[in-house]
């Protein structure tokens, strides 16, 4: 099986930086698997559980079915848990040697991948609390919604969430694709 994007939930994710993008995703046309950094049963930084198609374990088991993108939802300790599990700095090194899409909300740009050196000369954007956390391992901060470099793609917070799904769905099928999810949901892209 193979998968366009695989959805990381640790502990304390925020749920509608998670969510919100998973929606908008699927409803684009994309395979969206959301996995379990540790259980399949996760609760979020506001108190709700998410039970997550599988567990990381478990996809690792399976030799890793070819997946286009890791998306990384920031939310406190979810950023924290992200940056501190060997399976997820793993996936993540290997998403960005293999040259695949990386995208990271809120804190996960900073915590999650300027912690483990993943950021260095990166242009990238979050929440404005991490700018310098960020900056200090070596990220390029962009003061903008959403910022591509590459093919890591980052956004700010909650609010710029539907702004990060649309820019995914641009990058992983088409600007019509993505023009067609904005005007169901009536999102404004300005």
């Amino acid at each position: 099986m193979s998968f366009d994007i695989l959805v990381l939930l640790a502990p304390g994710f925020e749920e509608i930086e998670a969510l919100y993008p998973v929606d908008l995703w699927r409803r684009a046309g994309l395979s969206v698997v959301t996995v379990g950094v540790v259980d399949q049963d996760v609760t979020g930084s506001h108190g709700i559980t998410v039970r997550a198609d599988l567990v990381l374990s478990q996809f690792l088991d399976t030799n890793c079915d070819p997946y286009q993108a890791v998306f990384l939802p920031g939310g406190m300790p979810g950023a924290e848990n992200l940056s501190r599990s060997p399976l997820v700095v793993s996936l993540i090194k290997k998403t960005l040697d293999e040259n695949l899409w990386l995208i990271a909300i809120c804190a996960a740009p900073a915590v999650t991948l300027g912690r483990n050196g993943l950021l260095r000369q990166r242009q990238f954007v979050g929440f404005p609390d991490f700018a310098e956390e960020g900056k200090s391992h070596g990220g390029i901060w962009q003061d903008h919604d959403v910022v591509v470099d590459g093919k890591l793609i980052t956004s700010r917070a909650i609010g710029t969430a539907p702004l990060l799904a649309l820019e995914v769905i641009r990058q992983l099928k088409s600007d019509e694709a993505a023009l067609q999810v904005s005007r169901r949901g009536l999102i404004s892209t300005r």
